[in-house]
């Protein structure tokens, strides 16, 4: 019967031995036993042909693509997409991290921002982190995860220049 359980591992269909090649069908060793028997023990539930929608790994399942819990996200190759225009727009970021250093070295006290290291720290992890939101295969990090690195790259990147204007002098 399809949607039923057993723990038998044979089918308790009288009149018939062997394991059930009934789709659809699960048990404790895989079998089947109709409803009624005295074997059919258990609890009965349908269980979703592969790829349906609510199994794991489905086009439709929660969680699985973009559009699972925001109709408007944008897919995983548009973030690809912002991950390498934050690469581009990184290298500006680091000129203007090196400008306002340079600015606060010969204009004020003759020394940048205490913070100039942290300011480079944060364009250098911003870079690796673009990478890899960029590189990664899609089995290796979810939708959701490689969004969130874009987000982290992109706020990394804005903290190097204003790290290094930072002067306390």
């Amino acid at each position: 019967m399809p949607g039923t359980t057993g723990t038998a591992g044979a089918t308790d269909t009288p009149g018939t031995t062997g394991v059930s090649d009934t789709p659809g069908t699960t048990g404790t060793a895989g079998a089947t036993a109709t409803p009624g028997s005295p074997r059919a023990t258990g609890t009965a539930r349908a269980v979703p042909a592969p790829g349906a929608a609510g199994t794991v790994g489905a086009p439709g399942a929660a969680g699985a693509g973009p559009s699972a819990g925001d109709p408007f996200a944008p897919s995983t190759a548009a973030v690809r997409v912002f991950a390498g225009v934050g690469l581009v727009l990184l290298v500006f970021a680091f000129l203007a991290t090196v400008l306002v250093m340079l600015r606060q070295a010969y204009v004020g006290d003759g020394a940048s921002g205490p913070l100039g290291t942290f300011a480079m720290w944060s364009l250098g992890l911003s870079g690796l982190v673009g990478l890899w939101a960029m590189c990664l295969p899609h089995d290796a990090v979810g939708h959701r995860g490689r969004r969130g690195a874009v987000f982290v790259q992109y706020a990394l990147m804005v903290c190097g220049p204003l790290l290094a204007a930072v002067d306390f002098a």
